[in-house]
């Protein structure tokens, strides 16, 4: 099977994928970029039979993958469990340069058409070693700032980023996640390759306006999130493992920059019109932004 050599880039992280050719899926052909430097994150997959860990501890486990680790030493494994047991996918080994050595079973192959690029990447994981945090949240535009709506799931983030873009003529940049690094001293919000179900997916950037947490109300209403609310409302949604104490360490201290810096609204809200006219008297009337 020919090899091919992909590069992608996300917020300020330009990384390389060698591997056996596969189908690229819209969000991740938005986010090709020129071959970067040799010493660039290179992800190399191969095909073959993954051998078994037994050099490490397992530190953590989960239905479909496991996590092995040892000081620098890390080995994530991918498996399927049927009647003999689990059945071994693939192997990837954590270089502390960064690159990512994977030995991929053939009939696990056809796994590249979707998202399995991006979980072997680990782009949370990556980005918030060089300052960035990806934010489960719609991402919008208004008068040139990002606006990012984040709850939980089947709460309606989708929905107002869709009636922004219908009364308001927003553009609508991701439906799912986002990206937050700061860039020149100020906090920019970036497209990522995230997209969910959404259609929604450009590699964009934009200054951060304002991050907006969403609940579901019989009436509109939206206020000003104190510390602890929006802090809060933001690691809630933030793509971290919090297993790992340098990941949460991480997080906490870049969401204490992003309050800091930018507005926290909450707004209850109806899945009309009315609700984006609440937001945008606190966002700009208000002189939110």
């Amino acid at each position: 099977m020919e090899t091919v050599t992909r590069w992608y880039c996300v917020g300020d992280l330009r990384f390389c994928v060698q591997a056996p050719d596969y189908p690229e899926k819209p969000n991740m052909t938005a986010f090709r970029a020129e071959r970067g430097a040799p010493d660039q994150p290179h992800i190399r997959i191969t095909l073959g039979e993954p051998p078994a860990v037994t050099e490490l501890p397992c530190v953590s486990k989960t239905r479909f993958e496991a996590c092995y680790r040892s000081g620098s030493e890390r080995v994530r494994v991918f498996f399927r469990e049927d009647r003999a047991g689990e059945e071994l996918l693939l192997r990837a080994d954590d270089r502390p340069n960064g690159d990512c050595d994977v030995i991929m079973a053939e009939d696990a192959a056809s796994g590249l058409g979707g998202n399995l690029i991006l979980t072997l990447a680990e782009l949370p994981r990556r980005l918030l070693q060089r300052g960035g945090v990806i934010l489960h949240a719609s991402m919008i535009e208004a008068e040139g700032r990002a606006i990012l709506f984040t709850a939980k799931s089947r709460t309606g983030k989708s929905t107002q980023a869709d009636l922004w873009r219908a009364h308001r003529g927003a553009r609508i940049l991701n439906g799912d996640r986002a990206l937050l690094q700061r860039k020149n001293g100020v906090w920019h919000a970036f497209g990522s390759p995230y997209c969910g179900t959404s259609s929604y997916c450009e590699r964009a950037e934009l200054p951060l306006g304002a991050v907006v947490q969403l609940s579901q109300a019989k009436e509109n209403r939206v206020f000003r999130l104190p510390a602890k609310a929006a802090l809060s409302a933001f690691l809630e949604g933030c793509a971290y493992d919090p297993t790992e104490p340098e990941q949460t360490a991480a997080v906490m201290d870049l969401a204490l920059s992003v309050f800091r810096e930018a507005p926290f609204y909450h707004l209850a809200c109806l899945p009309d019109e009315t609700a984006v006219a609440c937001l945008e008297t606190a966002l700009f009337e208000q002189k939110g932004l």
